[in-house]
């Protein structure tokens, strides 16, 4: 019917514009079902399904956006997903000029501020897997939003995708019946002579290895040389070398630049990218063993991008020399969807180096991620209600601007002495309970900062860049002795009505 639509008179759009409009605004569904259990994900489920209809309708994406902004105006921009899915030549200029700000402007520190953790822990390149989808790619595709391609994805020199490589095929003596399964991959054992073929030592010369360019692959014994020929196997390259027995031997020696600081890099593998025409794989570098996949899994087949990282300790490799880089996989024979007799035997397999440059992720990136995100807080908590989720509002949560309001009452240095219900429950010369204590003490500067860079304070408000939390504090003198009590955290719109969080007491250390 959508497709239909495009090609109809200005009369029929408009009357399918207004019918979609209607039935988007004069949604009627409940969050609360009447025994009472939360249905919060199915109403959700069915508004993602009403606006992804509106916006597919010709001139539906400005609609939505205007209809979203009316009918969540505490979100930067309803159903971002569907927006940053789009092909935006479909926006209007209003809703094009609306949407670049806030990407950049607020989507990107968004983003920044809810994957802090992720970001920083992936920017230390210290983490191996063979899958190589990292919290950057998001990142970087706000950024290609907006026309900024800094941080994308590179091949790194030297280009792998055209170099020669030593190669070996062989029928390993561990055979496997071809109607147990496509996939191949095991444990075989390596012609005699050849186990160590993965290492620098050997030579791959006097063992008549041959020399190819990758990709190397065959589907039915031949070379694919059109990429653009599609049915049950693909190759999204042109296949170069013929890789015509079951495993697959690659390696080669290669001098990378210089690692540049501040940048990732990653080994690709490509396995193919369709379903049936990859296999499992072991990488080394060196002669270390970097990651084994035991299945194949091409894009076709889930979408991850394999192969491995060049953690911080490889790139120490890579900076003192040449290294050997080193790959084995298998051809598969047949497809788990069509069962042909025999088998076809098909398999693609070609490996390069990639490099990102990493986008700012500075402790002033993170502070303006606050800015943007709406934050839990007591005045929130106080209206929430498990029971029934009707009776919440569209947004009571703290926004903060930004501006730091002074406040040289809270200045100095503090230690967590307990936790109270209220600060009128406490008692200096009693013992109090520090098991609700969200941590042990606490450092407030000038301008906003504290000793915890996860932490930032105006006034009287103590900012959580973690659970995105806006805590209340308050200082009091007793007996001579300066305390502060902060809010300890902890609210959900599952606590139950009238929950109140604990209150965590500090003591002064010093007063700057």
């Amino acid at each position: 019917m959508l497709g239909a639509l495009r090609t109809a008179s200005p009369e029929v759009q408009q009357l399918a514009a207004d019918s979609l409009k209607a039935a988007y605004t004069g949604f009627a569904g409940v969050k609360t079902a009447p025994g009472g259990q939360d249905i919060t994900t199915t109403y959700n489920s069915q508004m993602d399904f009403l606006a992804s209809t509106l916006a597919s309708s010709p001139g539906g994406y400005d609609l939505l956006y205007k209809l979203g902004k009316e009918h969540f105006p505490e979100q930067l921009l309803p159903y971002s997903s569907i927006f940053l899915a789009a092909d935006p030549t479909k926006f209007g200029p209003e809703l094009q000029q609306a949407i670049g700000p806030i990407i950049r402007d607020q989507l990107v520190y968004e983003y920044l501020g809810n994957n802090r953790e992720y970001l920083l822990a992936e920017a230390q390149a210290t983490r191996q897997s063979s899958n190589i989808s990292t919290a950057f790619d998001s990142l970087a595709g706000l950024y290609r939003k907006v026309g900024v391609h800094d941080y994308d994805w590179h091949v790194s020199e030297p280009n792998l995708k055209n170099a020669t490589w030593d190669y070996f095929t062989f029928e390993p003596p561990e055979q496997q019946k071809y109607d147990i399964s496509p996939w191949r991959y095991r444990k075989v054992t390596f012609p005699q002579g050849m186990e160590n073929w993965f290492t620098p030592g050997f030579a791959p010369a006097s063992a008549n290895w041959k020399k190819g360019q990758a990709p190397f692959g065959q589907y039915e014994g031949k070379l694919v040389t059109d990429p653009t020929l599609r049915g049950r196997f693909s190759s999204p390259e042109p296949m170069r070398t013929l890789w015509d027995k079951e495993v697959l031997l690659v390696r080669g020696t290669i001098q990378l630049p210089l690692p540049k600081p501040g940048y990732l890099y990653r080994i690709v593998v490509n396995t193919g990218l369709f379903v049936g025409v990859g296999d499992g794989y072991r990488l080394y570098l060196n002669g270390k063993q970097l990651v084994e996949v035991k299945e194949g899994i091409g894009r076709g087949s889930g979408g991850t991008l394999r192969g491995a990282f060049i953690t911080r300790e490889l790139l120490d490799e890579f900076s003192k020399g040449p290294v050997t880089l080193a790959a084995t996989t298998f051809l598969r024979y047949g497809d788990r969807a069509i069962v042909t007799m025999p088998p076809v035997p098909q398999g693609v397999f070609s490996m390069w180096i990639e490099e990102m440059k990493l986008p700012p992720l500075d402790d002033a990136a993170f502070r303006k991620s606050a800015t943007v995100i709406p934050m839990q807080s007591a005045a929130w908590q106080e209206k929430q209600d498990p029971t029934n989720m009707e009776l919440q509002t569209a947004d009571d949560r703290f926004h903060y601007d930004g501006k730091f309001i002074a406040n040289p009452k809270v200045l100095g240095s503090w230690t967590t002495v307990g936790t109270v219900s209220a600060i009128e429950a406490f008692d200096p010369a009693k013992p109090t309970d520090l098991n609700k204590a969200t941590f042990g003490g606490l450092t407030l500067k000038e301008n906003g900062l504290t000793n915890k860079t996860i932490m930032i304070w105006s006034g009287d408000t103590l900012i959580d860049m973690t659970r995105w939390q806006a805590l209340k504090m308050t200082t009091q003198t007793i007996a001579g002795t300066d305390y502060l009590a902060v809010e300890a955290g902890g609210f959900s719109e599952k606590n139950p009505a009238g929950w109140k969080c604990p209150l965590m007491i500090m003591k002064r250390n010093y007063n700057p």
